[in-house]
């Protein structure tokens, strides 16, 4: 969310909402740990649709987000605790994703080639 405050000096809060679509585990455990208002930091890529309205007939597109991992943020909900044996949500959304605490190395990029024509 952005807060921000106006000229007038009232403050006010600005949310954004993007579609988010998960595949598989990671599908699974959103449904049963994600709400309405719940902080979520999500990683993933971005995929444009396009269609066109049934309706209307124009040529339609939508910008959404692929989602690869998820973690959820901020506290538990109040008298909410861990029962014995029991790890916190982030840890066991991150292990049901099937993602480690630390992301893997990242391959260096191939150098050009100069002789090479660039299309």
């Amino acid at each position: 969310n952005r807060v921000y405050t106006t000229d007038s000096g009232e403050k006010r809060e600005e949310a954004t909402f993007v579609d988010v679509t998960f595949w598989g585990r990671t599908a699974e455990v959103a449904g049963e740990y994600l709400k309405k208002g719940r902080p979520v930091f999500i990683e993933g890529r971005l995929q444009l649709d396009s269609w066109e309205d049934k309706q209307s007939g124009q040529k339609r597109s939508k910008l959404k987000v692929i989602g690869e991992t998820m973690q959820l943020i901020g506290a538990r909900a109040a008298g909410a605790t861990a029962g014995p044996g029991e790890q916190g949500e982030e840890d066991r959304t991150s292990r049901a994703a099937g993602k480690s605490s630390t992301p893997p190395p990242k391959a260096a990029a191939p150098q050009p080639d100069d002789d090479e024509i660039p299309f």
